[in-house]
């Protein structure tokens, strides 16, 4: 798509996130009136079963804020769990067949039981798309995550280039 712009004259180029994951708290995912007021009227909120109806039908009908539409709960992983630890690492699909109720009660029952404070990776790009677009010229990689590591004589933040572009090109771990 890119190129063909380019072909009729354009002058195109495009930002990459080069990771298959992003990182939100869980109820950034949900509509955002479910925040309103606050984390004690949220958790208030999320008890009501009409509440519910109304988050049920805006992700069916809407997707994900911010999300779109997930292919699976499975899609949905938790990755930061203060009050409830042991799921660290489980997908939604899988506590949803677990307690064989539905998504959505068990989110809205999970984000009480956890205080609000979960974390979640949400598995949304396909590596083949990833690696389309880091090959290509036009593209930058960008990320939004912090870079804590020492890479050798590259700025903290810039962890993006160390590890994608400072490699032979056989060796970048996203783009065999």
């Amino acid at each position: 798509m890119i190129e063909a712009a380019r072909q009729e004259g354009l002058a195109v180029d495009c930002d990459a996130y080069p990771y298959r994951a992003g990182s939100n708290p869980l109820k950034n995912l949900l509509p955002q009136w479910v925040q309103s007021g606050g984390l004690e009227a949220m958790l208030a909120g999320l008890a009501l079963a009409e509440t519910r109806t109304q988050i049920r039908a805006e992700i069916e009908r809407d997707g994900l804020n911010n999300w779109g539409r997930i292919q699976s709960w499975d899609s949905v992983q938790i990755s930061i769990s203060p009050h409830l630890s042991q799921h660290a690492g489980e997908t939604f699909g899988r506590l949803v067949a677990a307690r064989g109720r539905d998504p959505i009660d068990v989110v809205c029952d999970y984000l009480i039981e956890d205080q609000g404070a979960t974390r979640v990776l949400i598995t949304s790009i396909a590596e083949e798309d990833i690696c389309e677009i880091v090959r290509s010229p036009s593209a930058l990689v960008g990320s939004d995550g912090n870079c804590v590591a020492d890479y050798g004589g590259h700025e903290p933040g810039d962890a993006a280039s160390a590890v994608l572009w400072d490699l032979p090109a056989d060796h970048r771990p996203l783009c065999p």
